[in-house]
């Protein structure tokens, strides 16, 4: 299948987004479309207005309401009821999981590089979610990155995944359109409707795959949420940013002849993207201490510059300039 779903998985087919607005058009009422920022595969982004012509832009995200999550259940009963999701937390708290998305959210807050909505609307059978303007791109319209540059974004990865941890939870949704880059290279994650309680069955609370970087223990039967999933989609995510490329699945670590990387970082891949969830980094506390401990390669840069000089008419200055990089 297209997802990579297995007969027997309990994964659900990835929901496709809905049909781009025509701009100008209106969000619940309160918000008027400036423009489509990009589409991905499961949502739409938008930079919005207040429609009342107060100052103030945003950024809102347009994604299929898929029942069976606890967010997706708040959107829902909150839409019905004209109230936001956070107003009737107290109502659903008997029907969702303890503690819930929204709890998570809040506590995982912007400060460890969770995107905190600040207002949601349902319209027909889509969700919108309201965020302050998002400065910056989705990893997946970046270009190929540099080691360092990747290991910085998988630092600041395994810290949100493991205040997730913390609090009980696994993320489930490190993706190439899920994760932002600001201009100051720090991370903001849009995603987190597919958080699932640690340990909880796939089969009870099932979420949609995203082909390359949903670990492939997940598509079996009988499946659990385990921290080591997300120990497979940070490695996925920085086999991208290094490679531009998606993973498919049982390609495993592959960087040469795309991408030149330094030994013990082929490594941390191989070691991180492994189909059986032992033989990989056993916590995220493992994988963001092995990128902390990478020797990567010191570049030199240097300049030069020759002038004539005030006697002879010829340039007569030679320079010989090396870039070496030792692995």
């Amino acid at each position: 299948m297209a997802c990579g779903c297995k007969l027997g998985s309990s994964l659900v087919f990835p929901p496709a987004p809905p049909r781009p607005r025509v701009v100008p058009d209106t969000v619940s009422g309160r918000f008027v479309i400036n423009a489509l920022l990009w589409t991905a595969p499961t949502y739409n982004a938008y930079s919005v207005g207040l429609i009342d012509g107060r100052l103030g832009s945003h950024t809102v995200i347009e994604q299929p309401l898929t029942l069976g999550d606890p967010l997706a259940r708040m959107f829902e009963i909150a839409g019905k009821n004209g109230h936001s999701p956070a107003g009737v937390y107290k109502t659903l708290k008997p029907q969702l999981p303890d503690p819930t998305s929204i709890q998570v959210m809040s506590l995982v807050s912007e400060r460890f590089g969770v995107m905190k909505p600040v207002d949601y609307g349902v319209e027909s059978d889509c969700a919108y979610i309201v965020f302050d303007q998002i400065q910056g791109l989705p990893v997946a319209h970046l270009d190929q990155m540099g080691e360092k540059e990747a290991r910085c974004v998988g630092l600041q990865l395994c810290e949100i995944a493991g205040k997730f941890h913390e609090l009980g939870w696994i993320h489930n949704g490190f993706e190439p359109y899920s994760v932002v880059l600001d201009h100051d290279n720090k991370v903001r994650v849009l995603g987190f409707d597919r958080a699932r309680p640690k340990g909880s069955r796939t089969d009870g609370m099932p979420i949609y795959p995203s082909r390359g970087y949903t670990a492939p223990e997940l598509f079996d039967e009988d499946a659990v949420y385990d921290p080591r999933a997300d120990v497979y989609s940070i490695g996925a995510l920085l086999q991208f940013l290094l490679t531009g490329e998606r993973l498919d699945s049982g390609d495993g670590a592959t960087i040469y002849p795309v991408a030149t990387v330094v030994p013990g970082f082929e490594r941390l891949l191989a070691r991180a993207l492994a189909d059986d969830p032992d033989s990989r980094f056993q916590t995220i506390a493992e994988l963001r201490q092995a990128l902390t401990d990478l020797t990567l390669p010191v570049v030199l840069q240097s300049g030069h510059f020759t002038d004539v000089g005030l006697i002879r008419e010829l340039n007569e200055d030679s320079i010989l300039a090396l870039n070496l990089t030792q692995y």
